[in-house]
């Protein structure tokens, strides 16, 4: 842009005084009009300090500083730079203002006083209108009193002619008629005159004549209309304003250029019309303005409001780009592309406070980012879109993007050479972030000051002032701006990566062989920063001075062979392999599930590793000067009380060796630790040991440590010093080994369990002394009790004391034969109550018995046990320690989880019961509605209950065909059957479900005289899975199998013709094949075996029923009640454990059957069936069932 008329108005004063008015030749888009004083030139208008209570002037004139003495300092001249400050309330104000500045040290005159000098002529003075809650332009300078004078006049804004001249710069405003047709413009170059026409009804406008761009002149457009260009149009300063929808476009190929486009609030104009190589279309106002010429348009675009839609078509030639290149400035304007192929990445530049770019769901390369402040911003706000970063064609090691990717974005950085890539803008995108190869930093920006010449800045240090800056940014600056980055997925391919000062990062990290420092000192300023140049990035280190400045991560790591170094917050997870992490920070806090496989973890230089969710670890973690602290929650004793309940309720381990009442709980910590000058904090949390473990200090509260893995190797655990308290200690013994914790220097505590876990059951014949705890002297012997545990189908007491060696305490293994009930046998495992021996009450922890100090025999040699030498004499005596001894144990049945896997079991003998139960359903059939050989089908649903909470529900189907003999007294039904059962059954701590395939032939003889003989022979198998809670046992899936030979006699005795009786008797003799099953449970082998055995079933009833008939139809009637026993009882179970063997004998069960159904015959090949049934009085009933049948005959 430049000035085209530097006076269009004279207007002679009373004064003199010539008033200034330029016009440029381009409407400006960098900025917003500034709103002009309405409040006239009345005399001491603005000395209403209520209303103008503030004024202040910025201008380019000579600069000088003065001392309060009143002496000068010559800084530069004329329009050396921009500068400005506050001014006094005038001292007079009329169509003048006067006003004393030059008073630069007195109140009246503000802060920061200035006073206007040559150069200054024409700057604008502003005030705050208190009623309009605004500034508004209020006066120009138009005089000083000299360099060494006080005083300043400014012209008051003449409103009124302002607004007369910009009238005389205007054609005047076009209105078409809603249905006159096109609007047609002419124009003359040689005469710089034209016309616009629609319909009879004709506009002039002038433009550009030969001699100044100011003879054009503007025109406004009202209503709604399309204009066609007849010539091209050459506007100069004229610009175009749009109060209404319009379309612009040529004739053929006719170009406009001008002073600009503005196209108001709710308004869009289609502007097919291409500019001029070297000319930019300058665009402003809030409405939409959509380019949609064809070609390549070899103009430039320069918008500053509003919405610019990018949409230019292909020309015939298939060429295409809407503007060479485009300008995004004032931080207002959004510049959407239809398609990619508007224009390249690379033609697309930022200005001062920039705008946004909306690729609109295209893809789009850019081999640089020009962007002047954070004001950019690059986004798809509709579909997803991949932004491409490819620098290496530029030669540059670095860099800077001081904008903001959002929306529905990715970018892809893929970088061959070292090239390093700064954002200090900021990012909200949805999309991921892939950097591959070279380094990509995340930093705040640092504040953009004034900056001077060396010239100037060493006069003013010659005066005592050194806060004059020579470049607009520095390392050692204290004032940073803080910048937040959200990011869908950063991904890392051989890159490093640097969260530095000032930022904030969300999103998940993936990482590949790459290097990560989360809150690095490493950074990079734009020493061009604030100038709107291309950026020059410089490389150096800043750190943050205080906790506002440092940066901050939120999300999850998921790292392969990388490194990552944590230094400021870091809140998520990690998970990682063959990797490294160092913890630097106190402000790390691991949230959810956290996993490292074949990777280091180190906590050091006073860093702090907060664990609130899980963390597992393979390798360990290591704290060199760190402290790891394991945070459950905030509610005290929550793993503490889950302990008791699990110990109480039976809880154990699941399939896969973990423990189940753990599940889904915070503060969980599972690895090994090694830190001699570390701390550890458990607060209401679990720590699972993998290995040998030592810490300078640990605390412990509400917490439970468990020190080897069932099945594993025993661990010990070494403290310098330890205060626990409402914890818990799980340890494993065999009775040979154990698990150990050494306390070195101090031990404090109260309310803590020991609970021991015995892998293997003594033979009472030798004792042993195995150490568990071993303390300092003075320790006090409650700072432990005992509880009992459930250990497969027992439980199990520990019987421990504490016993005082010559100078400390210890709590040892000392098993001696144990206090064990005598194994009971277990009869009719589902009902309610067994005649076991119960154990004691559980709910209170056993205190530790405290004894005289003894010498104890010395443990059997291992790599846990605790080793002989500086503590001990030659005789093996604690000289410096107390030792808790182990003296035995209590092992009583578990009633539950006996009946419970007696209940499991026992679910072949309730699969064979259902089976039964609908084995005949058939034969019955064929007593009640005679028929020919046909096919049929079946199918029955049900549900079953026994105590204990057992219920089951199943669904039956069967289908076959039977072909019918007529014999001499008798008529004989022979067929074939095949069959599908799915069945689910469970109670409070076992479920599953059974799918069974059986096949099976079957004859029906038919006397004349009632009486009937029916024979079915079928095999039947199952595959079953269950999962169960007690005793550890987890899902087992087993194949099983069953047969059966039934037979069934009756007689028909009929009352009438259609009524009868019909007595019955069935005998069912059949197989159920056994199993077992052998798992560990808390390292203890433990077995469930049942053999094959063969259930006898009998059935005593009678049914009763009647047919009713039509011309085309019969049903038939029936209801049934009968008795159901066993004659044989079910097979022996056998359970084992560490403490023994239990065992289950089979039981008898009877119940009531009860039915009611019918058949009807449809036609007289095709009838159905319907059937309810029940039981009751049985340990095991069939709640309700309803079978339905189908038969067709041929």
């Amino acid at each position: 842009m430049r000035m085209i008329r530097h006076i269009a108005l004279l207007t002679v004063m009373s004064t003199g005084v010539i008033f200034i008015l330029p016009r440029l030749n381009k409407l400006v888009t960098e900025v917003a009009p500034v709103s002009v004083t309405d409040a006239g030139t009345g005399k001491g208008v603005y000395q209403n300090r209520s209303r103008y209570p503030v004024f202040y002037r910025m201008g380019s004139g000579t600069q000088y500083t003065g001392a309060a003495s009143g002496a000068l300092t010559r800084i530069a001249g004329a329009y050396a730079w921009k500068t400005g400050g506050t001014v006094g309330s005038p001292l007079i104000s009329d169509w003048s203002l006067v006003s004393n500045p030059g008073y630069l040290y007195q109140s009246v005159n503000g802060p920061l006083a200035s006073y206007g000098t040559p150069g200054d002529s024409g700057s604008p003075l502003f005030a705050w209108d208190a009623v309009k809650k605004q500034w508004v332009l209020v006066a120009v300078l138009n005089g000083y009193a000299g360099e060494k004078g006080k005083t300043n006049w400014f012209t008051v804004i003449p409103a009124g002619d302002v607004n007369n001249t910009i009238k005389q710069d205007s054609s005047g405003t076009v209105v078409p008629a809603v249905a006159g047709g096109d609007i047609v413009w002419n124009y003359n170059k040689g005469s710089g005159e034209g016309t616009l026409s629609q319909d009879g009804k004709v506009w002039k406008m002038n433009g550009f004549r030969g001699g100044s761009l100011n003879d054009g002149k503007d025109i406004t457009f009202g209503g709604k209309g399309t204009v066609v260009l007849k010539n091209d149009v050459v506007q100069g300063a004229g610009s175009l304003t749009f109060n209404g929808d319009y379309t612009v476009r040529p004739e053929g190929n006719q170009t406009w250029v001008g002073g600009g486009i503005i196209v108001n609030d709710g308004h869009r104009v289609d502007w097919m019309v291409n500019g001029l190589a070297g000319d930019a279309l300058h665009k402003t106002g809030k409405g939409t303005l959509v380019v949609a010429g064809s070609g390549e348009n070899p103009g430039t675009l320069n918008t500053g409001d509003g919405t610019v839609i990018l949409a230019q078509k292909a020309d015939a030639a298939g060429r295409v780009r809407a503007f060479s290149e485009v300008r995004i400035v004032s931080g207002r304007p959004v510049v959407v592309l239809q398609d990619s192929h508007q224009i390249e990445g690379d033609r697309i530049r930022w200005g001062y406070r920039g705008g946004t770019l909306d690729i609109n769901g295209n893809d789009m390369t850019f081999h640089r980012l020009a962007a002047a402040d954070e004001g950019a911003v690059l986004t798809s706000r509709a579909g997803s879109a991949t932004v491409r970063l490819d620098f290496s064609p530029s030669g540059q090691k670095a860099v800077m993007w001081h904008g903001h990717f959002t929306g529905n974005l990715s970018v892809q950085n893929n970088t061959s050479s070292a090239v390093d890539f700064i954002m200090d803008g900021g990012a909200d995108m949805s999309g991921s972030f892939t950097q591959q190869g070279g380094g990509l930093y995340i930093q705040g920006h640092p504040v953009v000051h004034a900056v001077s010449s060396e010239a100037v800045a060493a006069a003013l240090r010659k005066q005592g002032d050194n806060s004059v800056l020579t470049r607009p940014v520095s390392f050692t600056q204290k004032d940073w701006e803080s910048r937040t980055f959200s990011i869908g997925q950063l991904k890392l391919k051989e890159a490093s990566f640097s969260l530095s000062r000032n930022a904030t990062l969300t999103g998940d990290i993936d990482a590949d062989n790459a290097t990560m420092v989360l809150g690095s000192d490493s950074l990079y300023l734009d020493m061009k920063d604030g100038t709107g140049s291309s950026s020059a990035p410089v490389k150096g280190t800043s750190a943050a001075g205080g906790a506002s400045g440092t940066s901050t991560f939120r999300g999850n790591v998921n790292m392969r062979h990388s490194s990552l170094t944590v230094r400021d917050h870091f809140t998520g997870s990690i998970t990682a392999s063959d990797s490294r992490i160092v913890v630097n920070s106190e402000n790390v806090r691991l949230e959810g599930d956290s996993r490292l496989t074949s990777s280091a973890l180190t906590v050091s230089d006073g860093g702090r590793l907060h664990v609130k969710g899980g963390l597992e670890t393979d390798g360990g973690v290591t704290l060199d000067g760190g402290t790891l602290l394991v945070d459950g929650g905030s509610v005290r004793n929550d793993v503490y009380e889950r302990l008791l309940a699990w110990s109480e309720e039976r809880g154990g381990l699941n399939g896969s060796g973990e423990y189940d009442f753990m599940t889904g709980a915070a503060g969980l910590l599972r690895g090994y630790v090694r830190g001699s000058a570390g701390n550890v904090n458990l607060q209401n949390a679990t720590w699972m040991m993998t290995g040998n473990s030592s810490v300078k200090h640990l605390e412990s509260s509400g917490s439970a440590l468990y020190f080897s893995r069932p099945g594993g190797e025993f661990h010990t655990l070494t403290a310098g010093s330890m205060d626990i308290s409402d914890s818990v200690l799980v340890m494993r013994t065999d009775l040979h080994h154990s698990d150990q914790l050494r306390v070195t220097e101090s031990l404090r505590g109260k309310n803590n369990l020991l609970l021991v876990d015995f892998t293997e059951r003594s033979d009472g014949q030798k004792a042993l002394n195995i150490p568990l705890v071993t303390a300092p002297a003075g320790t006090g012997a409650d700072v432990f009790s005992v509880k009992t545990r459930d250990t497969g189908f027992s439980h199990i007491t520990p019987v421990v004391r504490a016993e005082q060696g010559t100078g400390g305490t210890a709590w040892q293994l000392n098993v001696v034969r144990p206090e064990t009930a005598a194994e009971p046998v277990v009869d009719e495992v589902s009902r309610p109550s067994l005649p076991v021996v119960m154990r004691q009450d559980a709910k209170t922890p056993n205190p530790v018995e405290a004894v005289s100090p003894v010498p104890s025999p010395a443990p059997a040699a291992s790599v846990t046990d605790v080793p002989t030498g500086e503590n001990t004499g030659e005789s093996g005596e604690y000289r410096d320690e107390t030792r808790w001894l182990l003296t035995g144990y209590r092992s009583t049945v578990n009633v539950s989880a006996v009946r419970d896997a007696g209940m499991l079991m026992s679910m072949g003998h309730r699969n064979f019961i259902n089976e039964v139960n609908n084995l005949n359903k058939r034969m019955g059939d064929l007593r009640d509605i005679n028929g020919e050989a046909g096919a049929w089908a079946r199918i029955m649903s049900g549900t079953g209950s026994a105590g204990g909470g057992f219920s089951d529900n199943y669904t039956h189907v069967q289908v076959g065909a039977d072909k019918k003999h007529e014999l001499d007294g008798l008529d004989l039904f022979t067929g074939v059957t095949m069959t599908y059962t799915d069945s689910n059954a469970g109670s409070d701590t076992f479920s599953g479900k059974t799918k069974s395939v059986g096949a099976g032939l079957y004859a029906s003889a038919l006397f004349d005289s009632g009486a009937y003989i029916d024979l079915i022979g079928k095999y039947v198998h199952h595959d079953n899975e269950y999962t169960a809670t007690f005793a550890g046992l987890g899902t087992k899936d087993y194949g099983s199998h069953s047969w059966y030979a039934g037979a069934e006699v009756g007689y028909r005795y009929h009352v009438t013709e259609d009524a009868w009786i019909e007595p019955q008797a069935e005998l069912v003799y059949g197989a159920v094949s056994g199993k077992q099953f052998s798992w560990k449970d808390q390292g203890m082998s433990l077995s469930m075996k049942d053999k094959d055995y063969n259930p006898l079933i009998g059935r005593t009833g009678v049914d009763v029923g009647k047919s009713f008939s039509g011309k085309d139809w019969k049903v038939t009637a029936r209801a049934g009640l009968g008795y159901q026993f066993d004659l044989l009882a079910n097979g022996e179970t056998v359970l084992r454990d560490a403490s023994g063997e239990k065992r289950i004998k089979g039981e008898k069960d009877g119940r009531m059957l009860m039915s009611v159904g019918l058949n009807a015959e449809v036609r007289d090949n095709i009838r159905f069936g319907l059937e309810f049934e029940k039981s009751a009085f049985g340990k095991y009933n069939v709640d309700n069932a309803v079978n339905a049948g189908f038969r067709y005959s041929f």
